[in-house]
């Protein structure tokens, strides 16, 4: 019989320099916990979003790959200790690992291996890649930098965020935005990309203001934004092409049907060449398992002609 994959049922990310700040954590390693499954082990275990998995089975966990792999090796029933940071401190809880169910394999998302990572859910790399969200960007299109736009708007640490349109009456113009302007933190946290900007104004509730330094025709200044009631109804999405250069936001009456269509065919048919894939490992694991069972058959037929 197959062996089966281990299951804990976290959705983890990789600790980085800007997490690790973000979040005010002591480790700068481990596998960040965004979210627990229902009913998982994990969940039976006491693991909670926001902790940090530092040590899983006695082994140091340097990433969410590591942990990844180490959780898919386990053998389903196994109690292992798991060493978290919550709240600075550090815990050792007990997870029994459950058993990854095979329909899973089949599904869309592909992360087969009892740990899941954020956005996008795919092994493969799409030459384009879609990401939306139910919250707005409180009236801000931006993108990233690149070293000659670093140059061009006169940013000393050549980091942050490019700010290229600004929606009227939206909590970011009321609070003085202006395309060109670049955001170089918010708050306490250095701003290095646009995915920086997202986390920090994901994490604003109604009735926060927000301090946020700008470089403006190379000039730092600090502007204020209230985050007010309502604001975050818009929708709007970004995309992401490997090759060029970095994440680019747009309001959804911004980017075309014809090229929001051609994004996400290129992304289904990516998809399905990784389930062609899978279904082609799938089979070919069923017909080594046949074969092998085959075979016991066939000797335990001899061995009783033999007796006879």
């Amino acid at each position: 019989k197959k062996d089966r994959k281990g299951y804990l049922g976290v959705n983890i990310e990789d600790v980085t320099r800007r997490l690790a700040e973000r979040k005010d954590l002591v480790t700068k390693a481990g596998a960040y916990v965004t979210s627990v499954v229902d009913n998982s082990a994990a969940e039976d275990a006491g693991i909670k979003k926001g902790d940090v998995i530092l040590k899983y089975d006695g082994k140091e966990v340097e990433d969410s790959d590591e942990l990844t792999d180490m959780v898919r090796k386990t053998k389903p029933g196994t109690t292992v200790d798991i060493v978290v940071e919550r709240k600075k401190e550090t815990k050792t809880l007990k997870a029994e690992i459950d058993r990854l169910d095979s329909p899973s394999a089949f599904s869309f998302d592909f992360d087969d291996f009892g740990v899941t990572t954020p956005k996008p859910h795919l092994n493969v790399r799409p030459r384009v890649q879609v990401y939306s969200s139910g919250s707005s960007m409180y009236g801000l299109a931006i993108q990233s930098l690149s070293k000659q736009l670093a140059e061009y708007f006169e940013v000393p640490g050549k980091k942050g965020a490019l700010v290229t349109e600004v929606k009227k009456n939206s909590d970011a113009d009321k609070a003085g935005f202006k395309a060109g302007d670049v955001i170089t933190k918010i708050g306490s946290v250095s701003v290095w990309d646009v995915n920086d900007v997202r986390e920090e104004l994901q994490d604003a509730e109604e009735g926060d203001e927000l301090s946020i330094e700008v470089i403006r025709k190379g000039k730092s200044s600090t502007l204020k934004m209230k985050i007010e009631e309502g604001d975050d109804e818009d929708d709007w999405s970004y995309h992401y092409v490997p090759n060029g250069s970095g994440y680019h936001y747009f309001y959804n009456d911004k980017l075309s049907k014809d090229i929001e269509k051609d994004i996400h065919l290129d992304v289904q048919r990516d998809a399905l060449r990784e389930l062609q894939r899978s279904l082609r490992e799938n089979l070919k694991d069923g017909l080594n398992d046949t074969k092998r069972e085959l075979r016991k058959i066939k000797e335990n037929l001899r061995n009783e002609l033999r007796k006879l």
